[in-house]
């Protein structure tokens, strides 16, 4: 049975990974890879909206980006939701890899600890640093035990990171505080050694070279600022959600709740005592995930191995787990069974998603008003609400350039502060349109953009589906549509 269960634990990980692609910025995620691959370039000015068309873009997360493209030309949708679920669970997977002692309390403390984070999983760059900072601690902590030689992948490691995603600068805090906790445990044992000195130096080492490398990327020393000018934004904190602190009051952030009081009830009751490296460690990446809900997933994979050790080490968890895992041949014949109704469970989930995700697409996003765009062509410069930007990067460029996509950082925090605003009803956003000459305006039927435009006689209501609608503006002076030759209006009620 000890060895089923985690089986079982690997299968219902996967399971629960699996799920549509969601993620409004998945979609010009997409369509920037399929421009590096059609074009053997990597951009670096701003070219999928009218508004910021020509500026700067550091274009962080492009071998990703092509790396999804390659993977949708291949296996579609299905390829797509199958590795990013894959990607989850082996992030996962390392951090069960770190976890001491008995193989179920592993199991069960990993699990915990990966549907604390389970909020942030899908078809997402970001997805990729949960996976090279598991390896990263794996490495580190590898080292520490044993000083073994392995720690020197962390420098290649650093260079595919970099190339990755932007959140490579978490694998140089990695190394600096694993410095700082050898330096710390060895002060508080009063026992620093020769060993001790050595390790330092092999990290300081490391650290230096991984730090050499960093600038070996399409952007060169310019990706040193970018992870700073993100942590800075004012536009990001304030507006985008995955930045804000998590709110439980939201049950999605429940399980993560769930695994902080567990991890504190477990660490009072039990008698080992817990090294001050990593409890310094726990306390820094729990302050980030407070401080961002984006940041939870490094909680939860610095904490379950912590949370493992402990657990444990308490006499009634203990004895439960050796009842439950007893080698009776009832016992194992139950977790047989269990494993293959889980497969079976695992099978259907992922046929289901992949069939859902053309329907997901349909609700979540304008499908409609797109496909009437491309069909009758209406007058550009384009408004659009900021979530759907991406999806109308990937069907409408380059015939159509968006007003604004999840790219904050290339937006600028001034041009996200009003477009927030104004969506909030702190500003009009009629002089938005005026200033950047907008002639059709894509957004939710039901949004307070549709209802003031419905109002105005310089408006006109081009198309409409439960989803979305389009209007137009009139040509000033001639009371006439602009559109195509023959365009007829959408009446009301449609």
């Amino acid at each position: 049975m000890k060895r089923i269960l985690p089986l079982i634990f690997l299968v219902l990980l996967f399971t629960a990974a699996v799920r549509e692609v969601m993620d409004p910025d998945f979609w010009w995620h997409l369509r920037t890879g399929q421009y590096i691959a059609e074009t053997h370039t990597i951009p670096h000015l701003e070219i999928f909206s009218g508004t910021s068309v020509g500026k700067p873009w550091i274009a962080h997360e492009w071998l990703t980006e092509l790396a999804m493209y390659a993977v949708y030309k291949v296996g579609g949708f299905a390829g797509l939701i199958v590795i990013s679920s894959a990607v989850v669970t082996a992030a996962f997977v390392i951090t069960y890899l770190r976890c001491l002692g008995e193989p179920v309390t592993a199991a069960v403390s990993v699990m915990f600890a990966a549907f604390a984070a389970s909020l942030s999983w899908g078809a997402r760059p970001q997805m990729v640093t949960i996976l090279i900072a598991s390896a990263f601690l794996l490495i580190l902590e590898k080292f520490v035990c044993s000083r073994t030689k392995f720690v020197w992948l962390l420098v290649p490691l650093t260079l595919v990171w970099v190339n990755l995603h932007g959140g490579f600068p978490l694998g140089i805090f990695l190394i600096i505080f694993f410095m700082f906790g050898i330096a710390v445990d060895a002060g508080a044992e009063r026992h620093w050694t020769e060993g001790t000195k050595r390790s330092l130096l092999t990290l300081g080492g490391v650290l230096a070279a991984t730090i050499v490398v960093v600038p070996l990327n399409p952007n060169g020393a310019k990706i040193f600022k970018y992870p700073l000018e993100t942590l800075r934004s004012d536009s990001m904190r304030t507006y985008i959600s995955e930045w804000h602190s998590p709110d439980f009051h939201n049950t999605g952030f429940l399980p993560f709740a769930f695994l902080l009081l567990l991890t504190i009830t477990v660490l009072a009751v039990s008698e080992r005592r817990v090294r001050l490296s990593k409890l310094l460690l726990v306390l820094a990446s729990l302050y980030a995930s407070l401080q961002s809900a984006r940041h939870i997933p490094i909680f939860s994979i610095v904490v379950a191995p912590v949370l493992a050790g402990h657990l444990s080490e308490i006499p009634l968890w203990s004895r439960m787990v050796d009842r439950f895992t007893s080698e009776r041949c009832g016992v194992k014949a139950t977790g047989i069974t269990l494993l293959v109704f889980v497969c079976a469970i695992g099978a259907w989930r992922v046929s289901n998603v992949i069939q859902n995700q053309p329907s997901w697409e349909r609700t979540e996003f304008p499908a409609g008003a797109v496909e009437f765009l491309r069909t009758h062509k209406m007058p550009a410069p384009i408004y659009n609400p900021y979530e759907w930007g991406g999806y109308l990067i990937w069907n409408l460029y380059p015939e159509y350039r968006v007003y604004i996509d999840g790219r904050a950082d290339v937006h600028g925090d001034e041009f996200v502060a009003e477009y927030f605003q104004a969506v909030r009803g702190r500003i009009t956003p009629l002089a938005q349109l005026e200033r950047h000459n907008i002639r059709t305006v894509i957004v939710d039927a039901h949004s307070p953009m549709a209802s003031l435009l419905r109002q105005s006689s310089q408006w006109v209501v081009a198309f409409e589906d439960s989803q979305a609608i389009v209007i137009t503006r009139r040509s000033s002076g001639t009371g006439t549509l602009v559109g195509p030759a023959g365009f007829e209006p959408a009446t009301n009620g449609l």
